[in-house]
């Protein structure tokens, strides 16, 4: 059977193996890892841009704390600069397409932090305090410029990495 989809897919040709979910091509921009995928049909290119448990999506740093840490009232600082409450950023975040909140009761805000880019130009490192007095989180960003440089360079549009 196997066999057959493979032969199947090399008569069809490019296209049939790009709609059947071929992954994009991986490039890695210090420890940023860029996929790109060219949809051969219709020409679109979508990518995505990830380090760790950050990734950046329209304008905007996504930071991945464990599910269960409630960051609604989180604070950051970039490069050990003046403190942002995540509350500042909610209504410029939610004109770029994403939820205030998600689905839980118990823990609306996901464990999610989600940092508007232009925050972020030429920045190194974050610290992210959850909950008031607790260790904060500490993530390197450094060479996000770059990698968004390169994405730009291979068709990807800054705004819309995904």
């Amino acid at each position: 059977m196997s066999f057959i989809l493979v032969a199947l897919l090399t008569w069809l040709g490019p296209s049939a193996q790009a709609a059947s979910g071929r992954p994009g091509e991986t490039t890695r921009v210090g420890d940023w890892r860029l996929t790109v995928h060219r949809e051969v049909f219709t020409g679109v290119v979508t990518c995505k841009l990830v380090r760790g448990r950050t990734e950046y999506r329209r304008h905007t740093l996504i930071v991945h704390l464990p599910a269960r840490v409630d960051t609604s009232a989180a604070v950051y600082r970039i490069d050990q600069g003046k403190p942002f409450w995540v509350r500042q950023d909610q209504m410029r975040t939610a004109r770029m397409g994403f939820a205030l909140d998600d689905d839980s009761l118990e823990n609306p805000s996901g464990g999610l932090v989600r940092i508007p880019a232009e925050r972020l130009v030429g920045a190194h490192a974050l610290s992210i305090e959850a909950t008031t007095n607790l260790t904060p989180f500490q993530f390197r960003i450094d060479g996000l410029d770059a990698a968004l440089a390169r994405a730009g360079r291979l068709g990807c549009d800054a705004g819309g990495l995904d």
